[in-house]
């Protein structure tokens, strides 16, 4: 199952499944990065769930990744 990323702003995304059920959100801290915020605590995670959520978190965190590298000069 694929998840579907609604993005609300520059700062947040709602996280539904194919049925319209909301399972929580990507928001942007204070850090500047994003960060998934699950809406319950009712039921369990597939690894291909979780490893769905990493790679959208990943792309999402790209590009401030290498702006604060950039700004550390690593």
């Amino acid at each position: 199952m694929n998840l579907i990323y609604n993005k609300i702003d520059a700062h947040k995304y709602n996280i539904v499944t194919h049925n319209g059920k909301l399972i929580g959100e990507l928001l942007m801290d204070v850090d500047g990065y994003f960060y998934f915020w699950p809406e319950d605590n009712n039921g369990a995670w597939s690894s291909s769930h979780l490893r769905e959520l990493t790679n959208k978190l990943d792309e999402l965190n790209k590009e401030w990744d290498k702006q604060v590298e950039k700004g550390l000069k690593i």
